[in-house]
């Protein structure tokens, strides 16, 4: 949004910070802070008491970074007013970035944004006196901060004085307004607005966001209603180049364009259209302990749109969520979720979607589009209201994960039929003409009682993809990526279908059957129990699970046509990054616990790799031009 017109030091100073969160004091736990905020802002990040913050979160990162945040952001604040010691600013109050949309100066003009700063002081004309960047007030408020650049050594002794960057500064109640010099017109008229006691944020924010920008350390708020009224004509622009961009993506040389990209993109588009024309904001407060990074994000939804019907508490729903003891230790992603009718409703049809969009331009597409959509209807009568997978890393395979599935079933025999037919349109349909145009022969067969196991009967499926072409990029990638396809068995333990994907399947299903068969014996591994400690109470929640991020590293390390410099699954780890979350009322509630240990772990895996480099260019300066002799 232009911030090279804002001096950087200045972003630099408070951005480093707003991003994050800690402690809260309770002495500024009212809304004087919202009150200076003007209503009409677009975004809002707030970070309370800026001394005790900084120091609480240097306490979090340490071990993990060698610098600290704290002296970073006063040094360059300082830098910024010419007060080594910050004695004009209130260093125990709040600090506000806001952005609001600036005003055209023609019809036809881009949309712009004025993105401005609150500096809590303690006396307006004493953090003047004490700034020694900061110059005397006009006839209009407006005070110029003047910030000359370090002097570095010059390579040109000639050569003149980098120019001095320029600020403008107001006063609005306790706050020095801070923007850009290019939108002074727009800070004296907003200084004014805001002195007359226009509507602010304060009367805008529902009480429960109020409450939340008071008391987490850090709060940011984006109203994504305005978002979209501002910026629609240049996001749709934006859009639509990148729709016709895929569309007229070539599938190869001399090849016709591939119709089924653009198609599968402006599914994409869409969904992200349909979420800024019916949301309404999005939140996310902060609050970091010594052990632990806590995150609360909120979306909520227009009233009366089909995405605040989606988001409404199911009564029907169980209270908790059987399915959480099955999630795996030693697991890149997990998740155990509640799901209603209106939410399997809405994910089969975009499952759909998706499919449609492959057999794009195919002229039997019609009657496959019907065919799908009775098998969404279909599917979701079949299920419960349960699930909960667990995905590990397997970089040593293709694929290089395994996935562990487990989905509460009303119906097997129409579940079963849904899994038959979809198998059967994965084969002729426009899935298989998709691949087939990028060089890939695609088979998916299914086998029904090839294995027995106490009493359960188990089945298997095989995704085959045979690249035909072998001089096609996109061939080429799917291979490095997949291998030969997918293996999978399948199984039912009472209402509960099972499905082991990848590594060794036939192992797996059996793990995964003696598991369920444990019932109420079965206990959560040591990490699932961590992680739903972190979070608290987490059996009222529609949804939890679990993030690893070194894991998903290694995952992804078997997609890489290299080895990645340092191996990822060599790390140690045990910790996770847990997260829980509810919706109702129009909104979706989560809150995200991060352990300092798995920030630990992370930063132990970037030293690695900075040896790794330091060591490779050490090697490269040894060997010389020539190479190893």
């Amino acid at each position: 949004m232009k911030t090279k017109r804002f001096y950087r030091g200045l972003v630099y100073a408070l951005l480093a910070v707003f991003s994050l969160g800690l402690f809260y004091s309770p002495a500024f736990a009212g809304d004087a802070v919202l009150e200076a905020v003007p209503a009409d802002c677009i975004f809002c990040v707030r970070l309370n008491n800026f001394d005790y913050t900084l120091s609480q979160f240097d306490t979090f990162i340490a071990g993990a970074s060698p610098v600290g945040v704290s002296m970073i952001a006063r040094m360059q604040l300082a830098g910024i007013l010419g007060d080594p010691m910050l004695q004009g600013i209130d260093t125990t109050g709040s600090f506000v970035i806001f952005g609001k949309a600036a005003a055209k100066q023609t019809t036809d003009a881009k949309p712009d944004m004025l993105i401005a700063a609150l500096l809590p002081v303690k006396d307006y004309q004493q953090f003047i006196d004490l700034s020694q960047n900061v110059g005397q007030p006009d006839d209009s408020g407006i005070s110029k901060i003047t910030i000359r650049p370090m002097m570095a050594m010059p390579t040109d002794p000639n050569a003149p004085p980098p120019p001095a960057k320029i600020l403008l500064c107001a006063k609005v109640g306790q706050f020095a307004m801070v923007g850009p010099e290019d939108k002074r017109a727009q800070l004296v008229e907003l200084a004014k607005s805001m002195a007359s006691g226009q509507d602010s944020m304060a009367k805008k924010v529902e009480a429960d966001q109020a409450k939340l920008a008071s008391e987490m350390p850090i709060w940011a708020y984006a109203d994504i209603e305005m978002v979209n009224d501002t910026f629609a004509a240049e996001i749709e622009k934006g859009f639509a180049e990148m729709e016709n961009e895929f569309k007229n993506m070539q599938g190869g040389p001399g090849e016709p364009p591939m119709e089924n990209l653009g198609e599968i993109m402006k599914i994409y588009i869409d969904m992200i259209k349909a979420f800024l024309e019916q949301g309404k904001y999005a939140s996310i407060a902060v609050k970091p302990e010594p052990s632990v990074l806590r995150i609360k994000e909120t979306i909520a939804a227009k009233p009366d749109t089909e995405m605040a019907k989606l988001l409404v508490a199911d009564a029907t729903l169980p209270k908790e969520n059987k399915l959480v003891a099955q999630l795996e230790d030693g697991a890149a992603f997990t998740a155990a979720v509640k799901t209603n009718k209106a939410w399997m409703e809405k994910l089969t049809k975009l499952g759909m979607s998706f499919m449609k969009a492959m057999g794009s331009g195919d002229p039997n597409a019609t009657d496959e589009t019907a065919r799908w959509e009775q098998l969404c209807k279909d599917s979701v009568d079949s299920m419960g209201q349960l699930l909960a997978a667990s995905l590990k890393a397997n970089p040593g395979s293709k694929p290089p994960f395994t996935l562990a599935y487990y989905l509460e079933i009303k119906d097997k025999e129409k579940y079963n039929k849904v899994f038959e037919e979809s198998g059967q349109l994965m084969k002729m349909g426009g899935f298989a003409k998709m691949y087939k145009k990028m060089g890939i022969e695609t088979s998916f067969d299914i086998k029904r009682g090839v294995d027995e196991y106490k009493g359960v009967t188990i089945d298997s499926a095989k995704l085959v993809m045979k690249v035909t072409d072998m001089n096609s990029p996109e061939a080429q990638m799917i291979q490095m990526m997949y291998g030969e396809g997918f293996d999978y068995r399948m199984g039912y333990v009472d209402d509960i279908y099972l499905m082991a994907v990848g590594g060794d399947p036939d192992a797996n299903i059996k793990k995964m059957i003696d598991s369920v068969k444990a019932g109420a014996d079965k206990q959560p591994g040591v990490e699932i129990a961590a992680a739903m400690a972190l979070l608290g109470d987490t059996k009222d929640a529609d949804f939890f699970g679990t993030v690893n991020y070194i894991r998903l590293m290694s995952m992804a390390s078997g997609f890489m046509p290299m080895p990645m410099p340092i191996p990822f699954d060599q790390i140690p780890t045990r910790s996770n990054i847990a997260f829980a979350g509810k919706v109702g009322d129009g909104k979706l509630v989560a809150d995200v616990a991060v352990p300092k240990d798995h920030i630990m772990e992370i930063s132990m895996g970037m030293q690695m790799l900075m040896q790794q480099q330091m060591q490779q260019q050490q090697q490269m300066q040894q060997d010389g031009p020539a190479g190893p002799q």
